[in-house]
């Protein structure tokens, strides 16, 4: 049977109302709900999926209320009550996962900040990276302050070599994107990929997987969920990010579907593939 494990990154974007601050936090069980649902959605088809739980990224501690991104919190919140993720653990996590892929088929990480991403980003892989934003901008390296907006600047200086291709990115930011731009999925690159890096606010807006981000630079007609699925199905990766993945603003369960499909296309094909070695 195919291994696959399914870890939470628990960071979230919290705006601190009436203080113009964006914090980076780290909010332990942030996951807990959706890698549950997770759970119980694929053991209905019959899959196997291991909890891995949350990455360690500090000591657990309860904020003592819910964490919304759009409605953000109270500044007498803020910073006795929520804590700044810590960059050096999230840094740090990445080499427990990459020791979990030498045990596992298919690593799935799921979490409500794109940050959380990089977790997921060794030396040598070829990277489908499917985002509405470029997260890369013109800044030197030192100088950012690292969020959901500018990861792929950490990936620049950090993780080498490495081959992504960017799909549905129509908010490039002034560096424009890390890796190649392409423009349509008719563009098999990805067909190499064992890392897909996926933001759901790439969706166009009709599906209503998310409601944070808004389209300004008009909607992508190829970022369907059955145009990823295929995608992922034709490339068989070994690890799969959903980042800026909320169940509250996933209106209709598409995302949510869309991850167990994914997590089940790929199963059965590592397994379809085990079966001819072996014959």
């Amino acid at each position: 049977m195919t291994e696959i494990g399914l870890i939470g990154v628990p960071i979230e974007t919290v705006p601190i109302r009436d203080a113009a601050i964006i914090m980076s936090a780290y909010i332990p069980s942030i996951t807990d709900s959706i890698r549950e649902k997770i759970i119980d959605s694929s053991k209905e088809k019959s899959l196997k999926v291991h909890d891995l739980g949350e990455l360690f990224l500090g000591e657990f501690y309860d904020p003592g209320f819910k964490i919304d991104r759009k409605e953000g919190i109270p500044a007498e919140f803020y910073p006795e009550k929520i804590q700044t993720r810590d960059f050096n653990l999230l840094e740090r996590g990445r080499e427990y996962l990459f020791d979990l892929e030498d045990k596992l088929d298919l690593i799935i990480a799921i979490g409500p900040s794109h940050l959380g991403a990089m977790a997921l980003y060794q030396e040598g892989d070829e990277v489908a990276r499917l985002d509405y934003h470029s997260d890369f901008l013109d800044f030197d390296y030192k100088n950012i302050h690292f969020s959901y907006a500018s990861y792929m600047n950490w990936v620049e200086k950090n993780v080498k070599p490495v081959r992504i291709t960017n799909y549905f990115v129509k908010e490039r930011f002034d560096a424009g994107v890390l890796g190649f731009d392409s423009k349509s999925i008719a563009d098999e690159r990805y067909l190499t990929s064992n890392h897909f890096d996926i933001d759901v606010d790439c969706f166009n807006s009709n599906y209503r997987i998310q409601d944070v981000y808004p389209h300004p630079e008009g909607e992508s007609k190829e970022a369907t969920p059955e145009n990823v699925l295929n995608m992922i199905s034709k490339a068989v990766p070994n690890k799969i990010g959903f980042w800026e993945y909320r169940e509250k603003y996933d209106y209709n369960n598409i995302g949510l579907e869309l991850i167990v499909d994914s997590i089940s296309a790929v199963s059965r094909l590592i397994e379809q593939k085990s079966l001819k070695i072996t014959n």
